[in-house]
């Protein structure tokens, strides 16, 4: 069967908590694309109040767990994954890294998944 798209690129954000989520798209990757371009940017707007250490340790973190993200990914669907880590903005960046690797669909999470959304609900309303 001929997958639907080439290259995929999936932008995704490490501190974002729906991210335990991303390995329920894995059984689908394999029917839409035969490469995946996992994108991860860091905010050059946040690095720019961290001092040089603090910049270091955070690159350094990010790319440890961006990597066995990756690695797992590939293993899991057998495609080819390249983990691509970026600094700037990362709307900016998403565009450059589409047009850079030839990608034929971004993929996106939104910042809150629904069961997320009733739980931050259902908080509000318990602390009123």
């Amino acid at each position: 069967m001929r997958n639907t798209y080439q290259t995929v690129l999936i932008a995704i954000d490490l501190d974002d908590k729906t991210l335990t989520r991303l390995d329920r798209s894995y059984p689908n990757l394999p029917h839409l694309a035969n490469k995946v371009i996992l994108l991860y940017v860091l905010d050059k707007d946040q690095l720019e109040r961290s001092d040089d250490d603090t910049i270091s340790s955070l690159i350094k973190e990010r790319n440890d767990q961006f990597s066995i993200l990756a690695e797992e990914m590939q293993k899991t669907t057998k495609l080819e994954v390249k983990a691509v880590l970026q600094t700037g903005n990362p709307a900016e960046e998403i565009l450059k890294a589409s047009i850079s690797y030839g990608v034929d669909l971004i993929i996106m999470s939104t910042h809150t998944h629904p069961e997320d959304r009733s739980e931050e609900h259902t908080s509000e309303l318990q602390s009123h």
